[in-house]
């Protein structure tokens, strides 16, 4: 959460990050139990949710 919020600047996109990455993580939980490093693999969809913020913050500005 510290890491979205320092990337994004607010509570609530970090907290939407942090949820989408879970909600993924959760949909490939079997999967990444087989991984040899899941920690990676999840740090790779937050950083990847994180970029999808910034996309969307670009379409609609506040």
């Amino acid at each position: 959460m510290r890491y979205a919020y320092l990337q994004l600047g607010s509570d609530a996109e970090a907290e939407e990050a942090v949820d989408l990455t879970f909600d993924q993580v959760m949909d490939r939980w079997p999967r990444m139990l087989q991984m040899e490093n899941p920690e990676s693999y999840a740090w790779t969809i937050l950083q990847r949710r994180i970029i999808d913020v910034h996309r969307k913050r670009q379409r609609h500005p506040e």
